[in-house]
């Protein structure tokens, strides 16, 4: 048994997963490399391990920097949706136009739908708002802007869980592993940078 996209340390069983805290610090590091100093956080309504790594990577590069996530710049949206969702709508709507420069969400998703909201609301994307994501889905390059997003290697994790799979048939190793690949970066067109001291947007309220 190998199982992929999520670990469980406690457990003996190999695990190969996609390095989550490199991918948010990655995420972090470009932001904040742009100039934005008010970065708000798309959390999945839905907790696993992928998403709770991503917020402890993400929020502990930010707090290497000096920075934070304010309370209301917390979000919260369902992680499967890649259409406008009210509530995360009805959230921005309550700021009255006094949001985050940019948005860091716990899958691409959440950053397509939290794209398509933020249009409907009149708020561009990136020059009102920067928006990353996480997983490099075929979708992030259909969205409007395209998406800036963390890439993963799911055709390596592949290669390593045939090669562990063939590793145990052929040795019966009883010694169990957890293997972590890393991520990659990879920058389009829904990230910018941001100049400015305070930020409030047209169309947020």
């Amino acid at each position: 048994l190998v199982v992929l996209d999520t670990c469980y340390n406690t457990l003996d069983a190999h695990f190969i997963v996609m390095n989550n805290t490199l991918g948010a610090t990655q995420a972090a590091q470009h932001l904040i490399g742009l100039g934005h100093r008010r970065i708000g956080y798309v959390q999945s309504s839905v907790r696993m391990y992928n998403f709770n790594a991503r917020k402890e990577g993400f929020f502990h590069a930010l707090a290497e920097s000096g920075m934070g996530v304010a309370e209301q710049d917390l979000f919260t949206a369902a992680p499967t949706v890649v259409s406008p969702q009210e509530n995360f709508m009805s959230a921005i709507r309550d700021r009255n136009g006094d949001l985050p420069s940019a948005l860091f969400c716990e899958c691409d998703y959440m950053a397509i739908s939290a794209i398509k909201s933020l249009t409907e609301l009149g708020i561009k994307v990136p020059h009102d708002v920067s928006v990353v994501g996480f997983d490099n889905i075929h979708e992030a390059v259909v969205i409007s802007p395209e998406l800036t997003t963390v890439h993963v290697e799911k055709e390596a994790i592949a290669e390593i869980a045939v090669s562990k799979l063939a590793e145990m048939m052929e040795n019966r190793s009883s010694v169990t592993t957890k293997i972590v690949v890393d991520t990659r970066l990879v920058v389009r067109n829904s990230s910018c940078a941001w100049s400015g001291s305070a930020h409030r947007v047209e169309g947020g309220g």
